[in-house]
């Protein structure tokens, strides 16, 4: 992995308030700040990234953030690429029950929150890492479905055909990616979906092999996917 430090601001870890420290010997922080020249004595610093909340409300593509600030008229300034979230979209040709979809994912371990439905890593996760795999959210006709479970078990489900599956793909170790497309894979086969990545429609191998050159990528350049390293520089995306 070539060096970080040219792409860093200087005084990275004095920019980060001071919390509690955590244990010394945490090789990802320990290197982040030794490629600085800078010891956790120094610059005690803050974990960064408490979960994926940054990342969903400032999920973004290549090139200017979709995020001017209020009021301005000139876009923020440009972003780094660090493939932060890829969505898959899931199409179907006819409209299908709710109902339908939500047994099939419940019975797979997923968990319905308010309108869209989640699945969760299991075992110990570092705290600047996803907690969940990925997020479906629900479409018809072009628009969002907002419905929950109480609507379901009222009676008063309707109906969809296209699903949103989001992956945070640098908020994740890469070995997920293998279960992603795993996963969308037999949702797609189950309900007979196609599956549509950046306007064209593709096959999950296709995936499976774009998603892992990203994380290949991101290796090589900055950080591994789900590393804390990552994590910081990403965080410093959203103070420029």
């Amino acid at each position: 992995m070539r060096s970080v430090v040219s792409k860093l601001p200087p005084g990275l870890f004095a920019a980060f308030e001071r919390t509690t420290r955590r244990p010394p010997r945490n090789t990802a922080t320990l290197v982040a700040r030794e490629r600085h020249g800078r010891t956790r004595e120094q610059h005690p610093g803050r974990r960064v990234l408490e979960d994926e909340r940054p990342l969903r409300r400032w999920g973004y593509g290549a090139g200017v953030s979709e995020h001017p600030a209020k009021g301005s008229n000139e876009p923020l300034p440009q972003m780094t690429n660090y493939h932060q979230k890829k969505t898959i979209r899931l199409k179907s040709i006819k409209s299908i029950a709710r109902i339908d979809l939500h047994k099939w994912l419940i019975d797979r371990g997923y968990r319905s929150i308010d309108d869209f439905y989640t699945l969760f890593r299991k075992g110990r996760i570092d705290i600047w890492q996803s907690r969940s795999v990925f997020d479906i959210n629900v479409f018809h006709q072009g628009s969002e479905v907002y419905e929950t479970i109480h609507d379901l078990d009222e009676g008063n489900g309707t109906v969809w055909d296209e699903l949103e599956c989001s992956y945070l793909l640098a908020s994740l170790p890469q070995e997920y990616i293998a279960v992603f497309v795993n996963e969308i894979d037999a949702l797609a086969h189950h309900f007979e979906l196609q599956m549509c990545f950046e306007g064209r429609f593709v096959l999950s191998d296709q995936i499976g092999e774009t998603f892992n050159e990203c994380a290949d990528y991101l290796t090589q350049e900055y950080g591994e996917p789900g590393s804390e390293l990552l994590a910081i520089l990403i965080q410093l995306e959203y103070q420029k």
